[in-house]
C-alpha cells in the first residue's frame, strides 16, 4: 500500500510528513491499535508531551531562534522566516552544542543526521510547537499553527508592544484579520533577560538557572492535577526506562484522588496490553525465541490478574469513542480468560492486518528476526519524556547551588 497526500501548502506537508515521521518513532510502536487509549492517558498526566522529545532546552532554542529569524529584515517571506528557524539557526544549534558534547549527542536533536552530513526531516520547532502553546510560552491560543504565526509576526513586526498588563484586552481574540491594524501583546511569554543577541554565542544543551526557574514555573501553573506537575513539585528524579507502574508507586499516594484512579486504570490497561503484546511477540517469533516464550509461562496462569479491566468503562472516563478499538480489547480479554489462545492469537492477527495492510509484520513473519521484538512490551504514557524534562530543570538548580 502506498501513502500519499496531495500537497496544497506547507503546513499540510508538515502535519503529513508528521504522521509518517510518527510511524517510525521509538517507543511508539502501536501494531494492535490501542495508541488512541495510550496517547488519553499521556494527554492528562503528561500533556504537552511527545515521545520524540528530547531535551528541555529546547523549549528555550525555539523561541530564541523565530525572534531571531524574525529580526532579520533580509527575511521578508513567511517561508524565507520558517526556513532560516528550521534549517538555519537550529541546525547551527545543534552543531554547536555537539562540540561541547561530542559522542552520544546527549538528546541533541540531528546528532545522527549531521555524522552523515545531512539533517532532520522532523524539525525542533515543529516537535516542541504544541508544548510551547500548552504550557503558556507562546502567547496566542488561537493561532494553532507556526506559519500562522510568521504571518502574523511578519504583518506585525513594528506593532507588537513590549508589556501587557492583566487589564489590558490581550486575551480578546486574534485574527489574521485584525492582526494588521492594532497594538498587539509579545508573542513569546519568556524569561526576564533570556533572550539576547549573543544567546546562541555559547548555547549548551543544559538549562540555565533562570530557565529552569521559569519552566518550572510554567509547568506547575498550566498543568494542574497532572502527573507531571506532582513530579516538578515534589523534586522527584526517575532512574532512566523506570517502568510506569513502579515510578507511579513512589507518589502514588501524594497525587489526587482522581489521578489515583486514573494510574490505577492505566496499570490495568498496561497489564492487559502487555498479555497481548507477549502473544504478539511470540507469533512474530514464531515460537523460536526463548524470552518470549519465558514470559507467557510466566503469564499463562495470571489470566484473571492481567485482564482485571472494564474496557467499556475505562474507554468512557477517557473520552475515547472508538468501537472497533473496544470489541477488539473485550475480545482479547474474554479470549483471555477462558484460556482459548489460539482464537487469541487470531484475533491479534487479524487486527494487526486489518490495521497495517501490507506492512502487517504478522503476516510476513518469515522475514523477521526472531531476535527482534515489536517495541516495548510496556506502555510508559511519556512518563520518560517528563522524568527527562524534569531532570533537566533539576540539574540546573543544582548546579546553581553548587556554584553558590
Amino acid at each position: 500500500m502506498q501513502l500519499g497526500w496531495i500537497d496544497f501548502s506547507d503546513t499540510d506537508r508538515k502535519k503529513a510528513l508528521g504522521i509518517l515521521t510518527m510511524m517510525d518513532e521509538e517507543g511508539a510502536v502501536d501494531e494492535i491499535g490501542i495508541g488512541r487509549i495510550r496517547d488519553a492517558f499521556a494527554n492528562i498526566f503528561f500533556p504537552g508531551t511527545s515521545t520524540i522529545m528530547t531535551r528541555a532546552k529546547y523549549y528555550f532554542i525555539v523561541p530564541y531562534a523565530f525572534k531571531d529569524a524574525l529580526a532579520n529584515r533580509n527575511l521578508t517571506k513567511y517561508k524565507e522566516i520558517i526556513k532560516e528557524v528550521e534549517d538555519g539557526i537550529e541546525r547551527k544549534c545543534a552543531e554547536k552544542m555537539l562540540k561541547k558534547n561530542p559522542g552520544s549527542g546527549n538528546g541533541i536533536i540531528g546528532a545522527r543526521s549531521l555524522a552523515r552530513g545531512e539533517w532532520v526531516s522532523r524539525k525542533p520547532s515543529s516537535i516542541y510547537w504544541n508544548a510551547l502553546r500548552t504550557v503558556g510560552m507562546f502567547t496566542y491560543e488561537n493561532i494553532s499553527t507556526i506559519e500562522s504565526y510568521v504571518k502574523v509576526a511578519l504583518a506585525n513586526r513594528d506593532n507588537i508592544i513590549e508589556k501587557t498588563s492583566k487589564s489590558d484586552d490581550a486575551e480578546e481574540d486574534c485574527d489574521d484579520s485584525d492582526a494588521f491594524h492594532r497594538k498587539m501583546k509579545p508573542f513569546w511569554n519568556l524569561p526576564e533577560g533570556g533572550y539576547n543577541k549573543r544567546w546562541i554565542t555559547d548555547i549548551s544543551i543544559d538549562l540555565t538557572f533562570d530557565e529552569a526557574e521559569f519552566l518550572r514555573n510554567q509547568i506547575s501553573t498550566r498543568y494542574q492535577d497532572t502527573l507531571f506537575k506532582v513530579m516538578l513539585d515534589n523534586n522527584i528524579r526517575l532512574p532512566e526506562r523506570m517502568f510506569f507502574g513502579d515510578a507511579t508507586e513512589l507518589f502514588f499516594n501524594i497525587v489526587s484522588p482522581r489521578n489515583q484512579h486514573l494510574i490505577t486504570l492505566a496499570n490495568k490497561v498496561n497489564l492487559l496490553v502487555y498479555m497481548i503484546r507477549v502473544r504478539y511477540n511470540k507469533m512474530l517469533t514464531r515460537g523460536l525465541n526463548q524470552n518470549v516464550l519465558d514470559a507467557w509461562e510466566d503469564l499463562k496462569n495470571e489470566t484473571e490478574y492481567f485482564a482485571d479491566l472494564d474496557i467499556r468503562q475505562m474507554m468512557y472516563e477517557l473520552k475515547v469513542y472508538d468501537t472497533l478499538t473496544r470489541i477488539f480489547l473485550e475480545s482479547a480479554k474474554t479470549l483471555l480468560l477462558e484460556k482459548r489462545i489460539d482464537e487469541l492469537d487470531r484475533l491479534i492477527y487479524q487486527r494487526e492486518v486489518a490495521l497495517k495492510g501490507q506492512r502487517s509484520k504478522l503476516a510476513k513473519a518469515n522475514e523477521y528476526d526472531p531476535r527482534s521484538l515489536v517495541a516495548d512490551y510496556w506502555l510508559d504514557f511519556r512518563m520518560n519524556t517528563a522524568r527527562t524534562i524534569i531532570n533537566d530543570i533539576l540539574d540546573a538548580e543544582q548546579r546553581n547551588e553548587n556554584d553558590i
